[in-house]
């Protein structure tokens, strides 16, 4: 149940923030979304997901041949929303170092 309603909700985030991106009216953090994006919207949907109940996700980021990365996790897994990323440098694995873990919205 939770990764169908959270996959949904995803998807509708994933439109509603290429919608915002294409009024050219968003901060430059996210301009080029989803390429260097993974931080920002990560905690922007794990706070989205925290505050409709969905279940309890943390803001996680790693470190990997010096290029940073982050994904959400929740308390049943790792939740990595690729986004459609043409061409991903690493996804969440054991060969990460990893630097931060938090509540999202804390």
């Amino acid at each position: 149940m939770l990764h169908s309603a959270a996959l949904e909700l995803a998807t509708s985030f994933r439109l509603a923030v290429e919608m915002a991106v294409q009024t050219d009216d968003v901060p430059m953090h996210i301009q080029g979304f989803p390429r260097g994006c993974c931080g920002i919207i990560s905690e922007l949907m794990g706070d989205y997901f925290n505050t409709l109940g969905v279940g309890e996700f943390f803001y996680v980021c790693g470190v990997k041949e010096g290029a940073s990365h982050a994904w959400l996790e929740v308390d049943t897994g790792i939740s990595h929303c690729r986004f459609g990323a043409s061409s991903p440098r690493f996804s969440p694995s054991s060969s990460l170092r990893l630097t931060e873990k938090t509540r999202v919205g804390s």
